[in-house]
């Protein structure tokens, strides 16, 4: 798999590098893990199993580690415990991605004992480690669960379990497009920081303060903080700061129209990663933006031939769908583009975001998909539920880029809607030019432009 320093540099490396300080780690519990089984020390089994957690990332599947822990869950019995909620969390770490069914499964009874158990340390545990687990479906509920976290965690005075939960409290408000709640969340986090400054809450701190400053329009400090956040994880070598630091990238290319540059990275990591297919559908989303739409059909087809149902339900779901119907529009592919749009209008007043990506509503492909199929009504409600949501989460680039759809389907109305798509249009235009977004700004002029042209 390729990956890539904050320099710019890329190196190849494997899922599990021998040489790695993380590995000598996983292997030396695996073992203390494997003799404890042997033995029959059911105590000394737990700890070693658990003791290996900071070495997993939702991202890969580790079969060894799979294995000692459903060992371990064998062991300890079906009865509420501590040890099962927590080693429940440990197996939906290292099961495959594409079985998600099985993560949430894991996730919510870990859940569920821990709350019979009334027991803030595990509570707050679990809810933490299995945040990005769940369902869309499930929004609501995660907002509860966030805010049992944090409040789990206050009760126990534990600043690393109370600054996880708030970052868990923080990405489920930016799916909810309540970005006020977020930046209470960022600013608490901040300040456990600077008590407590430890690699594995900088690191994650650094990554939200380059989505905040993304969200803003101000890209130079969002790469700053995206790479001072990869130059922490890497050398405390946490398991996810590659992945975390290429969805930031991505977005930050994307808003500079520079995503080109990154495809035959993503490329290459889809094909490492298959139990990944959100990957597949960024790479083909890129395709479309560079005009490459053979290979962005085939994928496209793949998955419009499976009703989309390859990709986990999990927190990138709805950017993947997103990123689908969008690919759909590109294509002119009417019939994949309206089952996209089914699996999404449920949550067209949502933003498609994780705890380090935002993608913006999910009603602006809506919108787009809409524009296609020729449902005007449609399109113009999607549209405006866009930019209010946008406008909500303070996202700037968002806001611009719902303008300039929004005005390219406007074009082809009535007089009164040209007039409305010009003034959407003149807006983008500015705040591209103010931002720098060039994409949006090309887009915008050319409107203009056909519109003074009559």
């Amino acid at each position: 798999m390729l990956i890539w320093d904050n320099t710019g540099v890329l190196h190849r490396v494997t899922p599990f590098d021998p040489n790695s300080r993380r590995e000598l780690h996983r292997t030396t519990l695996l073992g203390a893990a494997r003799l404890a089984r042997d033995i029959g020390d059911t105590a000394l089994l737990v700890a070693a199993v658990l003791a290996g957690t900071r070495d997993t990332t939702q991202f890969e599947a580790d079969d060894e580690r799979a294995d000692i822990i459903r060992a371990a869950l064998a062991v300890v019995g079906s009865a509420d415990s501590a040890d099962r909620a927590r080693l429940q969390c440990a197996l939906a770490g290292v099961v495959s991605p594409t079985s998600w069914q099985e993560r949430y499964e894991l996730s919510r009874s870990a859940i569920e004992i821990a709350g019979r158990l009334g027991d803030d340390a595990t509570l707050a545990f679990v809810l933490n480690a299995t945040s990005g687990y769940r369902e869309p479906d499930s929004a609501e509920q995660q907002v509860a669960d966030a805010e049992l976290a944090v409040t789990a965690a206050g009760r126990l005075s534990d600043p690393i379990a109370r600054f996880h939960a708030l970052d868990y409290r923080r990405a489920i408000a930016f799916v909810n497009a309540d970005r006020a709640t977020a930046d209470r969340c960022q600013a608490e986090m901040s300040r456990i920081v600077e008590r407590t400054p430890l690699p594995n809450m900088e690191w994650p701190l650094a990554d939200a303060r380059s989505m905040s400053c993304l969200l803003d329009g101000d890209i130079t400090g969002a790469e700053a903080a995206a790479n001072e956040g990869l130059a922490i994880a890497s050398s405390a070598e946490a398991p996810e700061a590659l992945a975390a630091y290429g969805a930031v990238l991505l977005d930050i290319r994307r808003q500079q129209g520079r995503e080109h540059e990154l495809l035959d990275l993503f490329r290459e990591v889809a094909r490492d990663m298959p139990g990944l297919p959100v990957l597949e559908a960024l790479v083909a989303f890129v395709d479309c933006e560079v005009g490459d739409l053979d290979d962005a059909r085939v994928v496209l087809a793949r998955h419009a031939d499976s009703s989309f149902e390859l990709f986990p339900k999990d927190q990138p779901w709805s950017g993947a769908i997103g990123f689908c119907a969008e690919i759909a529009v590109a294509l002119d592919d009417r019939a994949s583009a309206r089952v996209a749009a089914e699996l999404l209008a449920p949550y067209r007043s949502l933003v498609a975001a994780t705890s380090v990506s935002n993608q913006g509503a999910i009603a602006r492909p809506l919108g787009r998909v809409a524009a296609l199929l020729g449902d005007r009504d449609r399109a113009e409600e999607y549209f405006e539920q866009a930019l209010e949501v946008n406008g909500r989460l303070g996202a700037r680039f968002w806001i611009a880029l719902t303008q300039v759809d929004y005005a390219e389907f406007l074009a082809h109305g009535s007089a009164a809607e040209r007039t409305r798509g010009r003034d959407l249009a003149a807006a983008a235009l500015e705040s591209s030019g103010k931002f720098g977004y060039p994409a949006v700004e090309r887009r915008a002029t050319q409107l203009l432009d056909e519109s003074e042209r009559g």
